[in-house]
């Protein structure tokens, strides 16, 4: 029976793939029986290390579009991830996730696919919905607009690694982002676009940014100086 294995997993060892099996099998149940057994896989997964409790396509019900409806065992999900080989998900479909109560309480986001735009990105920050998030990793057609939206975001309070990918045509984008008090709680940032040398300078010598992710900014500069 489903409700016998969903207890196997519950007891069995935290991974991705018992959790995306777990998910199966709630699909699996009766709707009478799936707020229960909901709560009591929430109950389960308490003590799971967020990175194993990894879903994407698993908790949407149909295409990645506009209007699509997710499951409601999306509400165990903390890290959401679309499988790469659709390229990720839609424009407007970043924008259903923005608002989806759902994930509420999703910690990780990975939406690092040329699908994610400016728009994306800033629907994405400016969300109160998902104000838990620790890691976000958005790219890669991100541009000024998107990184001063990440700037700017009130809700950013909880981050501690931010992976970026995009163009940046403006430095004092990049003097906005060391400006930002988001970046205080960073144990981790990475950056896979382009930056000119007021950028990497700017961050380097941010008073928000811990010395050690300063320091690769720097050491950056000096890499570009160097050439």
């Amino acid at each position: 029976m489903a409700s016998s294995r969903i207890d196997e997993l519950l007891a069995g060892s935290p991974s991705a793939a018992h959790f995306r099996e777990l998910l199966c099998e709630l699909d699996r149940l009766p709707a009478g029986e799936l707020p229960t057994q909901l709560a009591r896989a929430e109950a389960g997964l308490a003590s799971w290390p967020d990175d194993t409790r990894c879903a994407g396509d698993e908790i949407v019900s149909g295409e990645l579009v506009p209007g699509a409806m997710f499951k409601p065992s999306a509400v165990l999900v903390r890290k959401l991830e679309f499988e790469p080989s659709h390229g990720g998900c839609t424009p407007a479909f970043v924008l259903e996730i923005a608002s989806a109560r759902e994930f509420a309480r999703l910690t990780i986001l990975s939406l690092f696919a040329e699908d994610i735009d400016c728009q994306g990105a800033a629907a994405i920050v400016n969300s109160p919905t998902l104000a838990k998030l620790r890691d976000l990793r958005l790219g890669q057609r991100i541009a000024d607009a998107g990184f001063r939206a990440i700037a700017s975001s009130p809700y950013l309070l909880e981050l501690e690694s931010l992976q970026l990918s995009g163009t940046l045509d403006d430095d004092e984008t990049a003097k906005l982002l060391a400006d930002s008090p988001h970046m205080a709680k960073l144990v981790h940032f990475q950056w896979d676009g382009s930056l000119g040398d007021e950028g990497l300078r700017a961050l380097g010598m941010s008073r928000w940014l811990r010395p050690a992710i300063r320091a690769e900014f720097l050491s950056c500069l000096d890499a570009e100086r160097s050439l």
